[in-house]
C-alpha cells in the first residue's frame, strides 16, 4: 500500500498508527507501476485538471484493477440554484451524470452510486465494463444548463425579502459561514 496526501493536518495520526504516507500530490515519479486499487476520497472535486488526474489514474490500474472515488453529491443545490456552492474550495462540481461522464471520457469504464447518507456520489471504475454494477442516473441536460438563471432568481428573491424586512426592522441574518458569502 502507498498512501499519498498533499496535506501535513493529520500527520500525527499516520505516525501514531504507523500509516506510511509519502507527503505529495499524486501522480510523482517514484510511484511506480500498476495497482489492484486506487482510492481517492474527496479528491477529484478539487483537482484543477480532472480529466488529467484520471488519466493518470487509469495509467497506474491493473487490467483487472479498481479506481473508487467519492465526491459530494450536488444535485440538490444545482436543482435550488443554491449559489452558495460556488463559494466552497471546490473546483467541480458533481451530479451522477456528470461524475459518470467524467471518468468514462477518459477512457475508464465507470458505474455510479449516491451514498445512503452524507449527500456523497462514489464511482468505481475500471478498464473494462463492468455489466454486473447498475449506477445512477445524473440530472438532466437542462436542469444543469438553467443552474444560473435558477441562482439568479435565488439571489433576487433573498434580496428582495431582506430589503422588505429591512424596511420595516432590523434584519438578523444566521446561516452556514459559506452562505454569508
Amino acid at each position: 500500500m502507498i498512501g499519498l496526501e498533499p496535506g501535513l493536518g493529520f500527520s500525527e495520526h499516520w505516525k501514531k498508527y504507523g500509516v506510511e504516507i509519502i507527503n505529495d500530490f499524486f501522480p510523482i515519479p517514484i510511484v511506480k507501476g500498476k495497482f489492484d486499487l486506487i482510492c481517492s476520497y474527496g479528491v477529484l472535486d478539487h483537482v484543477s485538471d480532472p480529466t488529467q488526474f484520471l488519466e493518470h489514474v487509469r495509467e497506474h490500474l491493473k487490467p483487472e484493477g479498481l479506481a473508487i472515488f467519492a465526491v459530494p453529491d450536488c444535485s440538490e443545490e444545482i436543482l435550488a440554484g443554491d449559489p452558495s456552492i460556488l463559494f466552497h474550495e471546490h473546483v467541480s462540481y458533481f451530479d451522477a451524470g456528470s461524475l459518470a461522464g467524467l471518468i468514462q471520457s477518459t477512457g475508464l469504464h465507470a458505474t455510479v452510486t449516491k451514498s445512503g447518507f452524507g449527500r456523497c456520489l462514489y464511482a468505481i471504475a475500471s478498464l473494462r465494463e463492468r455489466p454486473d454494477l447498475r449506477g445512477e442516473r445524473g440530472l438532466e441536460l437542462e436542469a444543469i444548463t438553467s443552474y444560473p438563471e435558477r441562482c439568479s432568481t435565488f439571489v433576487a428573491r433573498v434580496r428582495g425579502k431582506i430589503s422588505e424586512m429591512a424596511a420595516t426592522g432590523s434584519v438578523g441574518v444566521y446561516c452556514a459561514s459559506r452562505g454569508l458569502a
